[in-house]
């Protein structure tokens, strides 16, 4: 039968990758072995659902069959629909790795000495290391594995099961953000957990989803934006909103400069590239309206005219900056200085602007 042994294969190996012992193998190589003699008796040549379930169903009248089998042909039934077992038909018996499992100890000192109810402890922890075992199981054994690749794959296995799912992200989110505070991992995992435990993750962007041209102008200009690492552009977003903030800009431009900043940081970290001024422009271009619901927005204008530098490097204006005063810029953060060059003149200002 075509794929069959293929698909089966699938199912055996999947077990294996999650701790299951060789009893459970056996019992469903047995279960196969069984279906597919039954498929070729039938002169079956493609493998199909209902068939599969009638031949259980029929076997386990004739009490041929116990129970857990129906477990194996759903298994293998996924792989036909879906390419892999679902998340809904897996359970997780594999050790944490030692780097995870000392994690996991800290972990939980942290959550031990927080003001959490004793029955939401243990839920954290279980949550959190059924995530490590998973990561372990997916060949990641340290902190330093991860990457937002794992990280989709994880999101669709929790979806799957559809068990507690965004108690599950928020409490993963949690735990993201404590090895982001402990120097383990980069911001952009928190942030992306973040944005989908709060249903918003249509926001997460990524390199695939441009179009080829577009693809293109940004690998041009790959090797020209390392000169500005992503975290670099991460760190200097609180300095551009507090700089916002001193010339009394609303509250909502804030926000919205903070959230465009943050939006593009998480797709430039998911896939290796620098901030650049023209990977900024494709970025807006190729997903402004879905990111913001609008065609043309205020994130977008600050992101066409925005170049950030390092500090130790000479300050560019770039179009809204001419004409504003040196005196002006001095009392800046270094960091937020070209963020406001590019912004001013390109928003209505305020009266406390005005007069500035």
């Amino acid at each position: 039968m075509i794929h069959y042994d293929t698909n089966v294969t699938i199912v055996l190996n999947t077990l294996s990758m999650y701790g299951y012992d060789a009893d459970c193998i056996a019992m469903h190589k047995d279960c196969f072995e069984r279906l597919g003699e039954h498929l070729i008796r039938k002169g079956t040549n493609n493998f199909s659902s209902e068939e599969a379930q009638h031949w259980f169903d029929m076997q386990k009248s004739y009490q041929r069959l116990p129970n857990n089998k129906r477990q194996a042909v759903s298994r293998l039934c996924d792989v036909y629909d879906i390419g892999h077992v679902s998340g809904s038909h897996i359970n997780i018996f594999t050790e944490p790795s030692n780097d995870f499992a000392s994690i996991l100890d800290t972990y939980q000192k942290h959550v031990d000495s927080s003001d959490y109810c004793l029955p939401y402890k243990d839920t954290i922890d279980r949550v959190v290391r059924t995530f490590c075992q998973y990561a372990t199981s997916n060949g990641i054994s340290s902190c330093a594995d991860f990457s937002y690749t794992f990280l989709d794959e994880y999101d669709l296995f929790i979806h799957e099961r559809g068990f507690e799912i965004t108690n599950t992200e928020g409490r993963i989110y949690s735990f993201l953000d404590f090895l982001v505070k402990s120097n383990l991992v980069t911001p952009g995992y928190a942030l992306y957990m973040h944005y989908v435990q709060k249903g918003a993750g249509r926001r997460i962007t990524s390199l695939n989803e441009m179009r080829e041209e577009t693809r293109t102008i940004v690998e041009s200009h790959r090797a020209e934006s390392m000169c500005f690492p992503a975290l670099d552009l991460y760190n200097s977003i609180p300095d551009f909103c507090c700089t916002l903030q001193s010339k009394m800009y609303s509250d909502s431009v804030i926000a919205v400069s903070r959230r465009a900043l943050t939006l593009l940081y998480l797709f430039l970290d998911r896939e290796d590239l620098g901030y650049d001024k023209v990977i900024a422009e494709q970025w807006h271009e190729s997903f402004g309206a879905r990111v913001f619901n609008q065609t043309e927005t205020k994130p977008g204008v600050l992101l066409k005219c925005m170049m950030i530098t390092r500090m130790r490097e000479t300050l560019f204006l770039q179009n809204g900056g001419k004409g504003i005063k040196q005196r002006s810029m001095t009392p800046c953060p270094s960091g937020a200085r070209i963020f406001l060059c590019s912004y001013k003149g390109l928003f209505p200002k305020s009266k406390c602007d005005a007069k500035a």
